[in-house]
């Protein structure tokens, strides 16, 4: 909801002494009979029809009528039919004080008013256009200062990821000589972090390939520390260039193994991916504690289910279900109206 400030009442208050000094000017320096009541009537209908055309039919014109044409057809309709308003109220007034308002009186009147419906859509149109104008800058202005404060953000986001590789780096070049048997551990974990800041890259927006990169590295770490899962893959070489808003598959995996039960050997853990034509399937099963805290859980499915519904509005199906002690996810997302957002 607007909030009307003391610098718009002051806009409107300077719009209205402009308007109504321009016309005392005339009216000083022209000839006219009528009362002052009259004249207040008069200038009361001006006023409400400025204010009429600024706020309401101007801004619904524009934003209801695309076409140019229509717009100044709508326009000239509109003028003959204000002034004809225009016209009825003369011919109210002229009855309140007993004179006769017969059809050639009526046809000076109905010019005369035309004119001036013209002329008040002059005024109003331009001070519609000027408005426009001013809050069409102060948005962009805001878009601008929005942008740079975005661009910030993401260079500080992306800094935490790079000191952490860098940290890992080190970490392994030591971990590595001392105990060989991590290398492979620390090696995945190390390419998990260079797939999570490649995504984080602007000028190289994420593809699926990346995502599904970064799932087989996820399955392959949680596998060499002790949570076996099958893993079926398959999609369309076409598709893996297709752009991709990161880590939204690999939230739904990563759960799997951080919140399920693999206490037993036959724990049952099983992700499946594949594509048919532009549409992506994902489907996760994994055993579960049945009394498990999941309140992590839920802040992550929480926005997962936000992204899903920023970058794939109504093209997406996310179906989860809690069987006794199996946890069961489904996910298919239509990629064909897929356009890169921010992420």
């Amino acid at each position: 909801m607007k909030t009307i400030t003391g610098r718009t009442i002051l806009y409107h208050l300077l719009t209205l002494s402009i308007f109504i000094s321009y016309e005392w000017y005339f009216l000083l320096n022209g000839k006219t009979g009528a009362s002052l009541p009259v004249l207040v009537t008069y200038y009361a209908f001006d006023i409400m029809l400025f204010y009429t055309l600024v706020y309401f039919i101007l801004p619904t014109i524009t934003r209801k009528i695309h076409l140019k044409l229509f717009r100044i057809l709508l326009v000239l309709l509109a003028i003959p039919c204000i002034a004809l308003i225009h016209t009825k109220l003369s011919h109210l007034l002229f009855w309140l004080h007993d004179i006769t308002f017969d059809r050639q009186l009526f046809t000076t009147y109905y010019k005369t008013a035309i004119g001036r419906v013209i002329y008040i859509f002059i005024l109003s149109a331009s001070y519609y256009l000027i408005r426009s104008h001013y809050h069409k800058q102060i948005k962009l202005l805001n878009v601008l200062q929005d942008n740079d404060r975005l661009e910030i953000a993401l260079l500080r986001s992306q800094l935490s990821p790079h000191l952490i590789l860098n940290a890992l780096d080190g970490v392994q070049d030591v971990l590595s000589q001392k105990y060989p048997e991590t290398t492979y551990l620390l090696d995945t974990l190390s390419d998990i972090v260079k797939i999570s800041v490649k995504g984080s890259d602007p000028n190289r927006p994420p593809t699926l390939g990346d995502e599904l990169e970064l799932v087989t590295k996820l399955v392959d770490l949680n596998e060499e520390i002790g949570k076996p899962c099958t893993m079926d893959i398959h999609v369309s070489q076409t598709l893996f260039k297709q752009l991709f808003p990161p880590k939204l598959m690999a939230n739904l995996v990563e759960n799997v193994f951080r919140h399920g039960n693999f206490q037993n050997d036959d724990t049952l853990a099983a992700i499946n991916i594949k594509t048919e034509d532009n549409l992506l399937y994902l489907h996760t099963t994994n055993r579960c504690f049945t009394a498990a805290n999941t309140s992590g859980h839920h802040i992550g499915l929480n926005n997962t289910i936000k992204r899903l519904n920023r970058y794939f509005p109504e093209n997406y199906y996310l179906k989860i279900e809690h069987q006794n002690d199996t946890y069961l996810v489904s996910l298919s997302i239509n990629l064909t109206n897929y356009e890169m957002l921010p992420y």
